[in-house]
Parts: C-alpha cells; structure tokens; sequence
C-alpha cells in the first residue's frame, strides 16, 4: 500500500520483493505473503506492460483489501519511533 497510493495504482512484484528485502524478508516470505493475499482476494496479481511493452507481474490491493486496511487501521504504524 506504501507504493500504491491511488486505487488505480500498482505496484512491480520485483520492486515489491526489493523492498521486503531491504526490510529483512526472505524471497519466501514475500511470496507467501502474496499468495496469501490474493486467495483471501485482498489484492490482484497481473502482467503490466508498462516498461517497454515487455509483460512484468505487478500487483495492487483491490477494494476487498482497501476495506480491510481501513478497518485495522489500529494495527498499523504510521509513524516511525524517533
């Protein structure tokens, strides 16, 4: 949701899959998190040719997981400590 900022937006799994990793997921917890998400039908997976015409998988949170954020928002930190 960080990278998605608009409903219509999206995300690269590749970029996805960078940033879990530089916050010190493994590849496999990326991928589970993903599938996981998209069989409780929180986010879609696709192929967007956005770079060059070449089909990359993205992903985007639907309006399923919209919902679902909205009402756990108390679960989720917006603030960094200082």
């Amino acid at each position: 949701m960080e990278q998605q900022l608009s409903p219509i937006d999206y995300v690269f799994v590749d970029r996805l899959q960078q940033d879990m990793d530089r916050a010190g997921f493994t590849p496999i917890a990326t991928s589970v998190g993903l599938r996981t998400l998209a069989k409780k039908c929180l986010i879609e997976t696709f192929h967007s040719d956005a770079y060059g015409g070449e089909p990359l998988p993205a992903c985007r949170i639907i309006e399923a997981g919209d919902e679902w954020v909205i009402k756990n928002q108390h679960l989720i930190t917006f603030r960094r400590a200082n």
